[in-house]
């Protein structure tokens, strides 16, 4: 890995990663949402940095799927400590982002297929996520579909995470 910018998109894609399936293993409410918060934190810094990287080598749409997909995670983040239907609200806001980001991203071959294939599966269950809670149905975090979205995106970021460490 060459690239300083590389190394911190990595590191925060990891962080986002790594405390994104720790949060799962929490029951106190509290202290999961902290370990959400610093997923969160991370792949918000990360997904900044893959933003300008993708910018400046002229991958436009890549660089705007990575934008939105930052701004997904600060709208879950802004709502997150309200608690409640705002915080439900915000999460459903957030998996929205979700689909248009990873369009962004996946449309063009920056990343290896398996990643992109990935990448297109984590829309399904965040799509259908995020339509039950708009329709007033209460969907929590470690819920069925958002979860099988956090594993399938999780594996997608691996996928980045190997293609920037390579790089």
């Amino acid at each position: 890995m060459k690239n300083e910018l590389n190394k911190l998109a990595a590191i925060g894609l990891g962080i986002g990663v790594v405390f994104g399936i720790a949060g799962g293993a929490f029951s106190d409410p509290i202290q999961q949402g902290i370990v959400y918060e610093i997923s969160s934190l991370g792949l918000t810094a990360a997904l900044a940095l893959l933003a300008v990287k993708y910018l400046r080598s002229g991958q436009d749409q890549a660089a705007a799927g990575f934008i939105v997909f930052a701004v997904g995670e600060g709208v879950m983040t802004a709502g997150s400590p309200a608690g409640g239907q705002v915080a439900t609200s915000s999460f459903g806001a957030g998996m929205a982002l979700y689909i248009p980001a990873l369009l962004l991203i996946i449309a063009k071959p920056c990343f290896p297929l398996w990643t992109r294939i990935t990448g297109a599966a984590a829309m399904v269950p965040f799509g259908i996520a995020a339509a039950r809670i708009f329709l007033g149905h209460e969907v929590g975090y470690a819920d069925a579909l958002p979860g099988a979205g956090y594993g399938l995106l999780s594996l997608t970021m691996i996928g980045w995470i190997i293609e920037l460490v390579r790089e």
